[in-house]
């Protein structure tokens, strides 16, 4: 062995996690075609295929073969598919009916999907809130109550007028007096209540009404609902699955 110390160059790689290219045994590839033969050769209903296995089993690449074999066969045919991937990993912590529905939502829009539809029901569910509600009524004060009856002679005040001696004489009161009320209430009016007119002919209440309302949280068939209402929407197309 030589004193002289060897060197190597030690090249580090990092896996990527991503399908392969080819299937080296051909299993994938029939998985995949058989779940592409189940979408097209079944009439009615939607259904629901389980993808199971260990960690590295393969469950994408399956997934990726069937979006691969989609694509090949619609170049020739006038079959529209299209394959929503919801990562379950992706939105730990949140709720996860909640983050499915809002994204299958996003991945029709523009596309199969007008922009902007079943947004209102997609709040609906995403929201928990609580809403407090007063209602503050005023009350009208006397002065106020005088001033409006007064307001209400004004008409027949008018059509007094020119008519004789005693009509003009009514009918200039009934005219003038919401006028000259108005006047006297500035001038006369206890100016420490008195901030304003309108505060003379209406008071604050002396207590107001509070009502909570309480939206309850979404159940599991409120998120059903609204995804076979997506689901119908986006699939109004015989040929589309």
């Amino acid at each position: 062995m030589s004193d002289q110390e060897e060197s190597f160059d030690v090249l580090t790689r990092l896996l990527e996690d991503k399908v392969p290219e080819e299937d080296a045994f051909g299993g994938h590839k029939k998985v995949a075609d058989a779940i592409y033969g189940l979408i097209y050769d079944e009439k009615e209903g939607g259904k629901a295929i389980a993808l199971s296995g260990s960690f590295g089993s393969g469950k994408s690449t399956v997934v990726d073969f069937l979006k691969r074999k989609f694509n090949k066969e619609e170049e020739d045919s006038k079959k529209e598919t299209k394959i929503f991937v919801f990562d379950a990993w992706e939105h730990q912590g949140d709720s996860l009916r909640r983050a499915f529905v809002e994204k299958y939502r996003e991945f029709f829009e523009g596309s199969w999907m007008e922009e902007g539809k079943f947004e209102k029901d997609i709040e609906k569910i995403s929201k928990h809130r609580e809403e407090i509600k007063t209602t503050i009524r005023p009350n009208v004060t006397k002065e106020g109550l005088i001033f409006a009856f007064s307001l209400l002679l004004e008409p027949l005040g008018i059509s007094l007028v020119n008519t004789n001696l005693l009509g003009n004489i009514i009918g200039f009161i009934f005219v003038l007096f919401p006028i000259f009320y108005a006047l006297y209430l500035l001038v006369f009016y206890d100016k420490k209540k008195r901030k304003s007119l309108f505060n003379i002919f209406l008071k604050r209440p002396e207590d107001s009404k509070t009502q909570r309302i309480k939206t309850p949280a979404p159940t599991s068939i409120e998120f059903q609902d609204i995804f076979e209402e997506i689901t119908r929407a986006v699939l109004d197309n015989s040929n589309r699955r």
